[in-house]
C-alpha cells in the first residue's frame, strides 16, 4: 500500500478510527423543513461511508431551531423527537464499521429572517455581518446561560441516537466564535471584555457538555484558527484559544478558518493552492498534546499522506473531495488514483444557492440522487446510442449510457476530447479542469464507448444508425451585429486560447465582463498586456457563484485591470472601437486587438438536420442552453436516465 500513513489507525480520546481520513461537516439541505433526517440523506452519507473514510463528522445541526438554524433545511438535534431520525442516521454510517460524529451548531448573527421564520438572529452584539446584512439583536446573559444548555441537551440526544462523540461548532464565524472574536464581541460583562470574557462561553459549554455525556464521550471542538478579518481571530491568539480549550477537557481541535465576510477562506475557488491553510493546524499542533485535525481544498493523496507524514496534523478532513467523490479514500488505498473524480472547487453544486436549496455537485450528478441509484433497472432491450460532441455533456452521456449496458459511439470533430473546456483549462486559474479532462480521458478508457475522433457526424451515411441519438455539440462565441464586426482585430476567448492570444505588450479591450470576459482580461494582463475591460451592466462576474466571483474582483483590482461599467461597444472603426455609455455619450479607444467575450449561443444545425430522423433525440449541455458545466453534466446524466 503506497499510502502508509494515510491508513494507519488514529484515535481520539477512547475512540479508535480505522484510518486518519474524515469527512468534514458540509451542509446538505438534506433534511425536511422541521430539520428530521430524511431518506435522501440517510443515503448520501452511507454512500460516504462505505467509500473508505475513517470518520464521519455529520454536518451542523441546530441546537435551537428555528432562531439557531442557517439554512432551510438544516439538521436538527433541539428536541426529543429528532432522536428516532438521528439514530437511522448514525446507523446508516455504523454498518460500514466506522464512527459517527454529530456537529452541534447555532447561526448566532450569521443567518437571515427568511431562514428563522421571522425572527431576528441573535449575536453576543448587535453587530451585523457585511454579507447578509441583518442586524442581530444582543442577547441576555439568562439567554446566553439557555443556549449553553441547548449544546449540552444535544449532545445528549446525539449519544442516545447512538453517535460516537460530538463536535461543537465554534468555527466560520457562527454564534461560538462570534462570542470569541474581538470583531463581533463588543460585550462589557463577564462574556465579553478580554481574552476570558470572550472565552466564557465556549469553555462552559464544553463544561455543561462533559458533565452530560460522561468522561469517556469524545468532544471535538471545530473553530477559525484566523477569520482573514481586520480585527478579527489570528493564530496566534487561536494558540491560546486552542490551549484552553484542551485544559476544558476537548478530546480534538478541528482547525479551519474564515467567517461568511470572508468564504473565499472558507469554500475556497478554483485559484487556491493546494492545502494552503494547513499552517493553521501545524501552529496549532505546536502547542496542545491532543489530536489536531486539518481541513481546506485539499484534494491528492500524496498531499494528504505529506502532511500526515510531516506531523502537520494527525487526520486530514475533506468535504467537496467526498461529494465529487465518495470512494476517494478506496480508490486512493488501491492504487486507482487515475479513476478518483477530484473536486475542481468551482462552488457551483456545493455552495450556489445552498442557503436555500440542496446540495449538488457539477462533476458528480449523483449527489443527492443516492437514494435512487439501487433501485434503477438497466433496459429490458438495449439501445444504440450515438453521442455527438465530446465535451463535458457528450462525456457524461456516453459514460452514462454505457454504464446502462447501451450501445455507445461518441463522435468529436476535434483530435481531442473536452471542447472548449480543454481550452479553458490552459489557464493558470483554471487548472482543476485538468483533473477532470483526465478522469474523462481514463474513464472512457475502461469502458466499451467507441470513441471517435477527428470524425464528423454524418447521419447520411448508410452505416450511421439513428435510434438515439445526443446532440453535445456545445455553443460557439456570440458575435453582435455592429459595423465592423468581422475586423481582423476581433478576437473570441476561445481564439485567444487556441493560437491567437496578443502575447504581451499590446493595448487590449475586452468586451463583455461576464466571467469569461474578467478571466480573460486577467489572463491576457497577466501575459504583459494593457487591458481595459467594459460591462454595459453595473455588476462584474454576475453570473459567477458568489464566492468566485468576490475572489474574482479581489483579483482584478490587484492586478489593476481597467474596468469600466455601463459601457458597451458600438462600432470597430479604421481609428479603433467606438464605446458608449448608458445615456449614449460615445468615445474612442485605440486597441491593437478586441477580444469579444459576449456570451455563447447553440449550435442547433444538426438538430435541425437530426429532427424527425432518430428515434429518441435529446440535446444537452450547451448545444440545448449555453450555461455552466454544472447544467451541462446533469442535463446529460438526467437525458440519459431516460433512455428506455
Amino acid at each position: 500500500m503506497k499510502y502508509t500513513m494515510m491508513f494507519t489507525e488514529g484515535r481520539i480520546g477512547s475512540l479508535k478510527i480505522p484510518n486518519r481520513l474524515v469527512m468534514a461537516p458540509v451542509d446538505t439541505n438534506f433534511a425536511d423543513y422541521e430539520g428530521k433526517v430524511s431518506e435522501k440523506m440517510l443515503a448520501y452519507y452511507s454512500m460516504r461511508a462505505g467509500g473508505g473514510v475513517g470518520m464521519i463528522i455529520v454536518e451542523n445541526s441546530q441546537v435551537e431551531g428555528p432562531r439557531g438554524k442557517n439554512t432551510i433545511r438544516q439538521l436538527c438535534v433541539s428536541d426529543d423527537r429528532f432522536i428516532p431520525g438521528l439514530k437511522r442516521l448514525a446507523f446508516s454510517i455504523h454498518k460500514h464499521q466506522i464512527p459517527a460524529i454529530l456537529q452541534l451548531h447555532h447561526a448566532g448573527r450569521q443567518t437571515t429572517r427568511e431562514i428563522t421564520g421571522g425572527l431576528q438572529p441573535v449575536a453576543p452584539s448587535p453587530v451585523p455581518c457585511k454579507t447578509l446584512r441583518e442586524k442581530p439583536r444582543a442577547l441576555t446573559i439568562e439567554e446566553i446561560e439557555e443556549i449553553e444548555d441547548r449544546f449540552a441537551k444535544a449532545a445528549v440526544r446525539a449519544q442516545k441516537a447512538g453517535f460516537d462523540g460530538v463536535e461543537i461548532h465554534g468555527a466560520h464565524g457562527f454564534l461560538i466564535g462570534q462570542f470569541m472574536s474581538p470583531y463581533t464581541n463588543r460585550r462589557t460583562d463577564i462574556y465579553g471584555g478580554d481574552f476570558e470574557g470572550r472565552m466564557r462561553f465556549p469553555l462552559r459549554i464544553v463544561e455543561k457538555v462533559r458533565a452530560a455525556v460522561g468522561d469517556d464521550y469524545p468532544i471535538l471542538f471545530r473553530f477559525s484558527a484566523d477569520e482573514f478579518v481586520k480585527g478579527g481571530l489570528t493564530l496566534e491568539e487561536s494558540k491560546k484559544i486552542a490551549r484552553r480549550l484542551e485544559e476544558a477537557g476537548v478530546d480534538a481541535l478541528d482547525v479551519s478558518a474564515g467567517i461568511y465576510e470572508t468564504l473565499f477562506t472558507i469554500l475556497e475557488p478554483m485559484t487556491y493552492q493546494e492545502g494552503w491553510r494547513v499552517y493553521l493546524a501545524r501552529g496549532i499542533k505546536e502547542v496542545v498534546s491532543i489530536p489536531v485535525i486539518t481541513v481546506g481544498n485539499i484534494r491528492y493523496p500524496n498531499t494528504v499522506e505529506q502532511i500526515l507524514a510531516r506531523g502537520d496534523a494527525d487526520f486530514v478532513a475533506m468535504g467537496r473531495a467526498l461529494i465529487a467523490d465518495p470512494e476517494w479514500p478506496n480508490k486512493a488505498k488501491e492504487g486507482r488514483e487515475d479513476e478518483i473524480r477530484y473536486c475542481i472547487s468551482c462552488n457551483e453544486g456545493c455552495l450556489g444557492n445552498r442557503l436555500t436549496d440542496y446540495i449538488g455537485c457539477s462533476i458528480n450528478p449523483e449527489v443527492g440522487r443516492e437514494n435512487r441509484l439501487g433501485k434503477r433497472k438497466k433496459p429490458v432491450t438495449p439501445r444504440h446510442v450515438t453521442v455527438i460532441g465530446a465535451g463535458p455533456a457528450g462525456i457524461t452521456a456516453a459514460l452514462q449510457a454505457d454504464k446502462m449496458g447501451h450501445t455507445v459511439v461518441l463522435y468529436e470533430r476535434k483530435p481531442f476530447i473536452g471542447g472548449q473546456l480543454k481550452l479553458f483549462a490552459s489557464m493558470p486559474t483554471k487548472h482543476r479542469i485538468n483533473d477532470l479532462l483526465r478522469y474523462f480521458e481514463n474513464q472512457l478508457a475502461k469502458s466499451r464507448v467507441e470513441v471517435r475522433l477527428g470524425r464528423e457526424f454524418d447521419p447520411n451515411l448508410p452505416d450511421t444508425p439513428l435510434d438515439v441519438v445526443v446532440i453535445a455539440t456545445g455553443s460557439v462565441p456570440a458575435l453582435p451585429i455592429l459595423p465592423g464586426i468581422h475586423d481582423e482585430r476581433i478576437l473570441t476567448p476561445v481564439d485567444c486560447l487556441d493560437g491567437s492570444c496578443p502575447k504581451g505588450d499590446e493595448d487590449v479591450l475586452v468586451v463583455g465582463g461576464g466571467v469569461t470576459g474578467c478571466e480573460m482580461a486577467l489572463f491576457l494582463k497577466s501575459l504583459g498586456n494593457r487591458v481595459i475591460l467594459i460591462e454595459k451592466q453595473e455588476r462584474l462576474a454576475g453570473d459567477l457563484e458568489e464566492i468566485s466571483r468576490i475572489d474574482l474582483l479581489r483579483r482584478i483590482a490587484k492586478e489593476k485591470v481597467q474596468v469600466f461599467l455601463r459601457i458597451s461597444l458600438r462600432e470597430v472603426s479604421e481609428e479603433g472601437a467606438i464605446l458608449a455609455d448608458d445615456e449614449g455619450k460615445k468615445f474612442l479607444v485605440k486597441p491593437t486587438k478586441i477580444v469579444l467575450a459576449m456570451g455563447n449561443h447553440s449550435q442547433a444545425i444538426l438538430r435541425r438536420r437530426l429532427k424527425g430522423r432518430a428515434n429518441r433525440l435529446f440535446v444537452v449541455g450547451d448545444a440545448k442552453e449555453p450555461r455552466t458545466i454544472y447544467y451541462a453534466i446533469h442535463d446529460a446524466y438526467k437525458a440519459v436516465l431516460s433512455i428506455t
